[in-house]
């Protein structure tokens, strides 16, 4: 067995270990905290897994919010284009890089956002097959079409603007549970991330990150059916949207602790835990009415509700998996690739990417928030387990805590310090190269 095969080999059970470790873990630091709490021992709040958000301190930080958002957002977006016009002049291509411009912002699954937002969703022809994407994002544009006119300068809209309002918020929620230091480099990770190109094109990143980081951030500060909404709209827009009613049941839960601790007898305080309990996880149930409404699309176009999951079985390959069959087949095709350019285009990037991210969530576990935790394991099975998987990085690269858990992680030691930015800037150049210049990372 040579070191290719050992590496095919070994690979999916480090994937695969680190993401069950990480789970039991979760599953213990979630309902410890968010359960056990019950027992009416204040002492308990901060025993062993990570912080709890704490209260606004009311600090004046406008400044360093849009000075970090702003600045963060400029620098990646110039550097995505320089990026690829180097980019061109290194693949010796003669024209320029805006020359390309439509081809490459509507190249891959942008253009059937902008075919959906154009024309709706159809029962005919391979547009058929288009109603696996989901339906905010391109209703969105189409809207924003009466003043524009364009659908590209609309989704570019929609895309930018979402994308600095998921930084502002995840600022606050970051600087709420980890502090000012954290939130700062959490914007610059998320900006400079493995899939910050496809914040500014149209893809649905930067619209999925808004909301979930919006859902969390009202969510904590109590505003609950404000927080379902968006919910509600995050599952609209991506199926891994549902995940964030992890969080939304997390706070919920917390908000009642003091009703619950006044009942000092025992038994009292688990018939109050078990009502608040069972209201809660029905209050977020009213987040899958996003997904509910996504169902009743499928049915009115093709008179089935569940129509997408045959087209995604026998057109795109995809069927419900785990993490292990999807790790297992990423290494095997990177080495024996199918079609030659998913080697580097594909599956380099993604076997990298799903490495990266259970190692980051294994390593910091006993130091970030039990429901950031939990929301991580729950997000990673849902994008990382389906067959056929070809956009694993562009996925994890929306999920939320990964940037407050890098910082965190960069905070533990002088390694992770310097090791984190390398490998983090050598993803973002290497995915910006790829889609912009190549053509290819899907």
């Amino acid at each position: 067995m040579n070191v290719r095969d050992i590496i095919i080999a070994v690979y999916p059970y480090i994937v695969t270990l680190l993401y069950l470790y990480s789970f039991f873990a979760a599953v213990f630091a979630y309902f410890f905290r968010a359960f056990m709490l019950y027992t009416n021992n204040p002492k308990l709040d901060n025993f062993l897994f990570g912080p709890i958000c704490t209260a606004d301190k009311n600090e004046k930080r406008i400044k360093d919010i849009l000075l970090h958002v702003f600045l963060a957002f400029l620098l990646s977006r110039l550097s995505i284009l320089l990026i690829a016009q180097i980019g061109f002049m290194l693949e010796g291509k003669p024209s320029h890089l805006f020359e390309h411009s439509e081809f490459i912002f509507k190249q891959w699954d942008a253009a059937h956002y902008i075919g959906i937002a154009e024309n709706g969703y159809v029962n005919e022809g391979d547009a058929r097959l288009h109603i696996v994407f989901y339906p905010l994002f391109p209703t969105l544009i189409r809207l924003l079409n009466s003043i524009t006119g364009d659908s590209l300068i609309s989704s570019a809209v929609i895309s930018n603007v979402c994308l600095l309002l998921a930084a502002f918020f995840l600022y606050e929620i970051a600087f709420q549970a980890y502090g000012k230091k954290t939130a700062a480099i959490s914007v610059w990770l998320m900006m400079f991330s493995m899939g910050a190109v496809f914040y500014s094109v149209p893809y649905t990143e930067s619209l999925f990150l808004f909301l979930t980081v919006a859902c969390i951030y009202f969510a904590r500060k109590r505003h609950f059916w404000l927080a379902l909404l968006l919910g509600a709209l995050s599952s609209l827009t991506r199926l891994p949207g549902a995940a964030v009613a992890v969080c939304v049941f997390f706070e919920m839960i917390r908000s009642h602790l003091g009703y619950i601790r006044r009942a000092w007898d025992k038994r009292q305080r688990f018939k109050r835990a078990l009502k608040v309990s069972v209201i809660s996880f029905s209050k977020c149930l009213l987040i899958l009415t996003g997904f509910a409404l996504y169902l009743l699309v499928n049915k009115i176009v093709t008179g089935d509700p569940f129509k997408f999951l045959e087209y995604q079985k026998y057109h795109w390959g995809q069927e419900a998996g785990n993490i292990y069959k999807t790790a297992a087949y990423s290494i095997r095709y990177l080495f024996y690739p199918f079609v030659d350019w998913y080697q580097f285009g594909v599956y380099l990037p993604q076997c990298a990417a799903i490495l990266l991210a259970v190692l980051i969530v294994f390593l910091v576990k006993k130091d970030v928030h039990p429901e950031d935790f939990a929301y991580s394991i729950v997000y990673l099975f849902v994008t990382l387990s389906p067959t056929m998987l070809i956009s694993g990085p562009r996925y994890i690269s929306a999920m939320y805590c990964l940037y407050p858990f890098a910082a965190t992680l960069m905070k533990k030691n002088s390694v992770y310090k310097y090791l984190a930015p390398i490998i983090w800037a050598a993803f973002f150049i290497y995915s910006s190269y790829m889609f912009m210049v190549k053509w290819t990372y899907l």
